[in-house]
């Protein structure tokens, strides 16, 4: 059986990816947490033992596993082009917010200079995609409902990962997604490849992409691979490989609640038609 190493093992993201391999794959990993290495489910292992190496996070990525011919991960100058906001924006273009710099009035330098955005308070969607040397393995859109699941009457503060969420598709968001990747692909002239999550936010003109994660999926989104069947990881995994693994029914309609020690509780889509 092939082996797949989890970089960040430990961590939420690790858990989930865990579950969504562990029946196919034999999977170990690392963490650089002591702490997450203590509670990682799989053994640990060095991670060039392994037939591929899953870095998840981003700052994994684009150090020092990602030039790896065991990574399934974008081109290095995706990645940093990706986690620089200001010169992803430009690259983006209309796609992105419209950005102002904020800074101290005295002084020189830019010190104490800020990014700010136009207010975007309308839906939260994000959408993720796998591609194979340029090739769409396929994606994924869910729309956040809420960051919490107590006081539900209080305003939201959106911060981390969602609690609430269902999945959805719109092809104008997947135009837009797909119209900011091959812009990132262009401007660095490399193929898109690997995992790629994509944060919109809506706004008095539509939506806006306000953030593109290079090289990782999206936390919550494993929770929806490994309970419902359609596993985005698994067959980006198994395509870099060369293995067969078929996708499952998209999960249009079905929700999600999850929270703090508990496992996540799946909503079909007949009750999620309630929800707003």
């Amino acid at each position: 059986m092939k082996t797949i190493h989890l970089v960040g093992a430990g961590g939420n993201a690790g858990q989930l990816a865990y579950r969504c391999l562990k029946d196919h794959y034999n999977v170990t990993g690392h963490d650089t947490s002591q702490w997450g290495e203590l509670i990682m489910p799989c053994e640990y292992s060095e991670p060039w033992n392994a037939d591929m190496i899953l870095p998840l996070p981003d700052r994994a990525v684009a150090s020092r596993y990602g030039d790896s011919d065991l990574s399934f991960c974008p081109d290095q100058k995706q990645v940093r082009l990706c986690q620089d906001k200001a010169k992803c924006a430009e690259v983006l273009g209309e796609l992105a917010p419209i950005t102002y710099w904020v800074r101290d009035t005295n002084g020189a330098g830019g010190k104490g200079a800020q990014m700010a955005s136009e207010y975007l308070g309308g839906r939260n969607i994000s959408l993720e995609y796998c591609f194979f040397n340029g090739e769409p393995i396929g994606y994924f859109m869910k729309e956040r409902l809420a960051y919490s699941i107590s006081g539900s009457k209080e305003p939201t503060h959106q911060f981390g990962t969602s609690f609430v969420s269902k999945c959805i598709d719109d092809k104008n968001i997947r135009l837009m997604g797909v119209t900011a990747l091959t812009k990132i692909s262009k401007s660095t002239n490399t193929p898109l490849h690997g995992f790629y999550g994509i944060d919109f936010k809506e706004g008095t003109n539509g939506f806006k992409i306000t953030e593109i994660n290079a090289g990782r999926l999206l936390t919550a989104s494993y929770c929806y691979y490994y309970l419902t069947g359609y596993n985005l990881l698994l067959a980006g995994v198994a395509r870099f490989l060369g293995d067969e693994y078929i996708l499952g029914d998209y999960p249009l309609g079905v929700g999600m609640i999850r929270q703090m020690d508990a496992l996540p509780t799946m909503f079909s889509n007949e009750e999620t038609d309630k929800w707003k």
